[in-house]
Parts: C-alpha cells; sequence; structure tokens
C-alpha cells in the first residue's frame, strides 16, 4: 500500500522536498522500502533530469542490501535513450547482461526506438542483432517494433530478412505475430522503393504466417502496385481477392 502510495504522489509530480520523499524516508527508517519503492523514486529523480540524486539512489538501494533488478535498468536504459547517449545504452545492455538478466522484450524495444535515419548502419545491425539474443520469447510488439524500426531507418533489405524469420520464431513462439498494419507498412514502403517482387513477396509473406490483411492492409497493396505502373496486376489480384471474400461470405450462415 505504502508503495501505491508512493507512486500516485509521484505520479502527480509531487516528489523532490515533499510528501513523496517524506513518505520515502519514513519507509526506508521503518525498513519497510524494497526494491519496487527504489525504482520508483529512480524513475522520478531521472524524469526530473536529477542524475546526481539517481546515482546517490542506486548507492543508497545497495547500502540496503538490494540489488537492481530488470525495472532498475530499464529506467536506466530508457534515460540513455532519451538522452540520446548510445554509450551509455550499450553499457547499460553490459550490465544486464554480466548481471544475468540478459536482454528483455522491454529493453530492446526502447533500443529500437532510439534508431533514427541518422543512425549509422553498423548501429542499426547491432541493436536488430540482440533479438537473437533475448532472454525472453519474442512478442508482438517487440516484432512490430523491429520492422518499424527497419523502415524508420530505410534499411528494407534488413526488414525483408527480419520478416522472413519470422514464421520461424512464430513456430516457437505460438501467440507472436505481426499485426496486417506493419505487413501494411511494410508494402507501402516497398512501393516507395519501386521493388515490386518485394511487395508480392510480402503479400505472401503474410499469409503464410498466419496473418489475415485489414481494409488498411488492402489498401497499401493497391496502392503500391498502382504507383508502380502494375495496373493490370492490381486489377487482376483484386478481382481474385474480391471473389475470394465473396465466396466467404456467402458461406457465413
Amino acid at each position: 500500500m505504502q508503495n501505491a502510495l508512493l507512486h500516485a504522489l509521484v505520479h502527480c509530480g509531487d516528489s523532490a522536498g515533499s510528501s513523496a520523499t517524506d513518505l520515502f524516508q519514513q519507509m526506508k527508517d521503518g525498513k519497510q522500502a524494497d526494491i519496487v519503492s527504489f525504482n520508483i523514486m529512480l524513475r522520478a529523480f531521472l524524469d526530473a533530469g536529477e542524475h546526481d540524486k539517481a546515482k546517490a539512489l542506486l548507492q543508497e538501494m545497495a547500502n540496503h542490501g538490494l540489488s537492481a533488478n530488470k525495472v532498475t535498468l530499464n529506467e536506466l536504459l530508457g534515460d540513455r535513450v532519451k538522452a540520446g547517449d548510445r554509450a551509455g545504452m550499450w553499457r547499460v545492455v553490459d550490465e544486464m547482461r554480466n548481471s544475468g538478466f540478459g536482454i528483455t522484450n522491454v529493453a530492446c524495444s526502447l533500443l529500437l526506438k532510439s534508431l533514427s535515419e541518422g543512425t549509422p548502419r553498423q548501429e542499426v545491425k547491432k541493436t536488430l542483432a540482440l533479438l537473437e539474443d533475448l532472454s525472453e520469447p519474442m512478442d508482438e510488439a517487440l516484432c512490430s517494433s523491429a520492422i518499424e524500426a527497419c523502415l524508420r531507418v530505410h534499411e528494407l533489405e534488413l526488414a525483408s530478412e527480419f520478416m522472413a524469420g519470422v514464421g520461424n520464431i512464430k513456430a516457437k513462439n505460438r501467440s507472436m505475430g505481426l499485426s496486417p498494419a506493419t505487413y501494411g507498412s511494410m508494402i507501402k514502403a516497398h512501393g516507395q522503393a519501386h521493388d515490386i517482387k518485394q511487395i508480392w513477396s510480402t503479400w505472401n509473406t503474410m499469409f503464410q504466417n498466419g496473418a489475415s490483411p485489414s481494409a488498411v492492409t488492402f489498401g497499401c497493396m493497391a496502392e503500391a502496385l498502382v504507383m508502380n505502373g502494375a495496373v493490370d496486376d492490381a486489377r487482376a489480384w483484386f478481382t481474385i481477392c474480391y471473389h475470394k471474400r465473396s465466396m466467404r461470405t456467402a458461406s457465413t450462415p
């Protein structure tokens, strides 16, 4: 209950030199502060840009006999991502590995969000390589984040390679898969790159991976074909899709 109250006070912006700090001190004095309590205050200090206090808090946490957990390290990683400190990001990643926690979905997602058009290709590949070093099964959110990151940095080849392996990943984790919107984004990106072969490959991969197109996906496919002059192919494709959909509708009670 005290952690819930501490979180509420911090969430309301009531942290530095106020009742949240007073409550935290009372919890420490009564030996009731745990790793959750320290993580709540760590986020408050990092959000406020008070890095000296955050550093002192980590030392104080160790003095209380508490070790950093996954949440602690994710908070530190998120702070370095926000600051654009790539060297700092990888230091935290190394700490994650050395601590035995490994690379989590949350950590990998944070690193993917840090990628931009100006990120060196080697850095992009290094970040994507972490997907093979996860300490837990990849979820759909992370899978989509990886594709979106590739599109954001204009690495369509890397995105296609990753998508080609989604089927194998899904075989290991049946609850995971890319959303129709993600496939639509890929199709649109290949259309802009005038790569008709990859447009069709992505469309077919979507079905191979067990995903069903949405209205948005259909729109992206039609646009990608038409903008590349494949109007006849688009007409034939649309006719086939419409026929199949009509047959399914007619067979539904």
